[in-house]
């Protein structure tokens, strides 16, 4: 809106650069000057700047993996990812597992997402990991979204069969029936 006296021109509704970043505007000025009216013309072009107002958002609700508990450490699990309207700095994430690792068997590559084993997991011990990890970007302020990741461990024939005791004794008559159970 451009206030006619003056040449002023202010907003009439609010701006949203995720929508339209950039304004070209046709702009005449014309005098009262008699008995000619005189006109001049120029374009104005209006860049909207980005404001952090967009939070990551992870292009999953929930991630679900599974990764055997012989894996190595340093060993890929996931890779979770985000995306965000805004642009720059705004829209730099870094990532960060912020639950569900009490232990720090994962580790999480800021910048990637990749998430890794850190150290040995044994399906014994935990055969399930729910993880919660925070996406957060670099604006002002930083805003942030979470989402949760269950890692399931595989169960590989790690463990060799142990006897409940060291010694096992039976007494048999000598005339049973063969197929008879003995012990």
């Amino acid at each position: 809106q451009s206030t006619w006296a003056s040449g002023i021109i202010s907003l009439t509704r609010m701006l949203d650069r995720e929508t339209r970043q950039l304004y070209n505007l046709s702009v005449e000025a014309i005098d009262n000057g008699l008995p000619a009216r005189l006109t001049s013309t120029t374009n104005i072009i209006i860049q909207v700047l980005d404001v952090n107002d967009s939070p990551p958002q992870f292009e999953l609700l929930q991630y679900d993996v599974t990764v055997s508990e012989d894996a190595l450490p340093g060993t890929r699990v996931a890779v979770v990812m985000t995306t965000s309207a805004d642009i720059g700095v705004n829209a730099e994430i870094f990532y960060e597992i912020v639950g569900g690792d009490g232990g720090g068997h994962f580790s999480i590559d800021r910048v990637q997402g990749i998430i890794s084993t850190r150290l040995p997991v044994d399906y014994e011990t935990n055969s399930v990991y729910s993880l919660v990890v925070r996406a957060t970007d670099r604006g002002s302020p930083p805003l942030s979204e979470e989402a949760p990741v269950t890692v399931r461990l595989l169960d590989v024939n790690d463990n060799a069969p142990r006897f409940s005791q060291p010694l096992y004794e039976a007494v048999v008559s000598e005339d049973v029936a063969i197929g008879t159970t003995v012990a």
